[in-house]
């Protein structure tokens, strides 16, 4: 296996807005305001940072301004390659409202830069360093034809995507088959297969469909109901029971389960022990107030497999 791990997507400053009450709509609603470092592949290399992968080169997009000042300081702690990162105009934002559940009411992401300079033209000039990644990791807020560059490119390389929303699901949609891990959650799953899909068994019934479509390895996450998986060439369907958790901030744990898979394949877990790491990294998540929580490690996270699931 090769020794890094290449990773594309957006870095963002977050605003969050937490609201202590019902939000009210067209109404200034109390409540508690963060800024900080984001972006989904951001936040998914920042996981695998904290657990001890390192061995990362990330390509993304940051502004030539205050706040691309404030990324570029923020990924350089992780102690990853930041020499692929395009530092050209504006910084890409994104701002949520999280309800007084600790669950995100509404968002809104401004990514036009990272389209702008991320782009089919500066992939061209770093060939030879996705052709040697292990794999990629890239989520589906990168356009469409990012995608399509690298499966027609390199159609051995192993691309391991999050959907993020069903908006940005429509850059993967007809794409599923060129793709080798796929993190969805239960809309997303609905988006790309034009049928609702809300329960367990519903979930069961999607993981073969995608598994028909080509997808090698699919999870798709029902939040409190947990997470429907398989693998291909494995005959069963799964379902892992979401453990009990005190949620304090729900925007970050789909980015550390993405990076729980990204560390399991990097370092050949089994299939088993691959979603109970990147459930108890999503656990971890949803019990900081930042959208990543700083505060683990690798022994953190075998330890909290071990007491919750044995």
């Amino acid at each position: 296996m090769k020794d890094y791990i290449l990773s594309i997507g957006g870095s963002n400053i977050d605003i969050q807005g937490f609201s202590k009450n019902r939000i009210l709509l067209k109404e200034s609603n109390p409540g508690k305001i963060k800024v900080c470092a984001g972006g989904v592949e951001r936040n998914i290399v920042n996981n695998l940072s904290n657990v001890g992968l390192k061995e990362i080169k990330f390509v993304t997009s940051i502004g030539d301004d205050i706040f691309g000042d404030i990324l570029l300081d923020n990924i350089k702690s992780l102690g990853v390659d930041t020499s692929y990162i395009v530092r050209k105009g504006n910084s890409t934002s994104y701002i949520a409202i999280l309800n007084n559940d600790k669950d995100m009411e509404i968002a809104m992401s401004d990514m036009d830069a990272l389209d702008e300079n991320v782009n089919i033209s500066y992939l061209d000039t770093i060939k030879d360093v996705i052709n040697n990644a292990s794999f990629i990791t890239i989520d589906a807020v990168m356009n469409r034809d990012i995608f399509e560059y690298l499966i027609n490119n390199f159609p051995d390389k192993k691309l391991l995507s999050d959907a993020v929303s069903i908006r940005k699901a429509e850059h993967i949609k007809g794409l599923e088959k060129h793709i080798y891990a796929l993190k969805i959650n239960s809309n997303e799953a609905s988006f790309l297969l034009d049928k609702e899909i809300n329960t367990i068994d519903e979930g069961k019934e999607a993981v073969k469909e995608f598994l028909d479509k080509g997808v090698k390895e699919i999870y798709i996450t029902f939040g409190a109901l947990g997470i429907c998986y398989g693998v291909i060439g494995d005959n069963n369907v799964y379902h892992l029971e979401a453990p009990k958790v005190n949620i304090v901030n729900a925007s970050g744990a789909g980015d550390a389960f993405m990076a729980g898979i990204a560390y399991s394949i990097f370092h050949n877990y089994d299939l088993d022990y691959k979603v109970k790491f990147a459930a108890i990294m999503s656990m971890l998540a949803l019990e900081s107030e930042d959208t990543v929580n700083n505060n683990i490690s690798l022994e953190i996270v075998e330890q909290r497999i071990k007491t919750i699931f044995n």
